[in-house]
């Protein structure tokens, strides 16, 4: 049975979530995919729901020298996939720069990333915590265009927030989620 995602209710657990939202924000991926990391459940359902049939993933240290699965390849991937990388990098700007290889001149790159507001509320396992301003100068700089963005918020079940400390996490630790279409200028 395939569900259709454009009439189902937006699911309550975040990581559905995310996945229905990337879903919706995804216009057409153009095949050959390059997906940035290793296989999970989540890019599995993504290409399921796009109708992907064609894809690679990224193999190696991102943070370096990372390879693909077919070796000596320029400019062949029309379409890559970033999902919930880019905040666990050292060196974001040479990651973007590495990226230009393998796609296209005019490639569909789609990232994902959490934003926090505050300071306090960072991840040790995030490298990266960006905010609008701080993602658009990185793309910039690393001379990429966005194309479309989008930011939603994403609520855990009602449930969840019984209690003073959840409460207060709902009222001002929201999580807070963007989606970017970048295209190299």
């Amino acid at each position: 049975m395939v569900i259709d995602l454009k009439a189902a209710p937006v699911p309550q657990d975040i990581d559905t979530q995310r996945g229905f939202y990337i879903n919706e924000f995804i216009e057409d991926a153009r095949e050959p995919v390059l997906i940035i990391g290793g296989p999970n459940r989540f890019d599995a359902l993504i290409c399921y729901y796009q109708s992907i049939k064609k894809y690679s993933f990224t193999q190696g240290d991102l943070n370096w020298e990372w390879g693909y699965k077919t070796k000596d390849i320029s400019n062949i991937y029309k379409t890559a996939f970033c999902f919930d990388v880019i905040e666990h990098l050292f060196n974001p700007g040479m990651f973007l720069d590495e990226l230009k290889k393998p796609i296209t001149p005019d490639a569909d790159i789609y990232i994902t990333f959490p934003y926090r507001h505050n300071v306090k509320y960072w991840s040790n396992t995030h490298f990266q915590e960006y905010d609008r301003d701080r993602f658009k100068t990185l793309i910039e700089m690393c001379g990429y265009k966005i194309v479309k963005e989008q930011h939603v918020i994403l609520h855990r079940p009602w449930q969840f927030y019984l209690g003073f400390r959840p409460l207060m996490r709902l009222l001002f630790n929201k999580y807070h989620y963007n989606l970017y279409l970048l295209r190299l200028k």
